[in-house]
């Protein structure tokens, strides 16, 4: 990796960045909003305690579950980790992975405009400016 590699470091760091803050925060929010739904997981057993959408009758149970533990924040958290990672052990970032995140955030942002989709739109934006200058 040359000096000017390394001095655009901070832009995949960054965009593993959000992509912690945005999956951290929106599930630890859902959690402390939503205790009512893991009152419900400790009095069901936890197994099997989310039935699917089409089973429940429960439609704030449901919003609940799918807006916290069983959204799409966790594991983004975990692939802006994972990102953070590879740039620090010298690895690339796959353009396929870049290219996903992008699609993913901007159909998203579209369907959902108020959402946190953005930052998925920005992280990839980042990796894509950074791909594109250190080439």
């Amino acid at each position: 990796m040359n000096k000017n590699n390394t001095s655009l470091l901070w832009l995949p760091k960054l965009a593993g960045g959000l992509l912690i803050f945005m999956g951290l925060f929106h599930t630890i929010v859902s959690i402390i909003v939503d205790q009512n739904m893991w009152k419900q997981f400790i009095l069901s057993g936890f197994w099997n305690s989310v039935v699917p959408p089409w089973e429940s009758r429960n439609i704030v149970f449901q919003r609940n579950f799918w807006t916290s533990i069983g959204s799409l924040c966790i594991p983004s958290a975990l692939l802006g980790g994972y990102l953070i990672w590879s740039i620090r052990q010298g690895y690339t970032i796959p353009a396929f992975l870049v290219w996903g995140i992008l699609l993913y955030g901007v159909i998203s942002s579209i369907l959902m405009p108020i959402s946190g989709f953005w930052f998925l739109v920005i992280a990839a934006l980042l990796l894509i400016i950074y791909q594109i200058r250190i080439k």
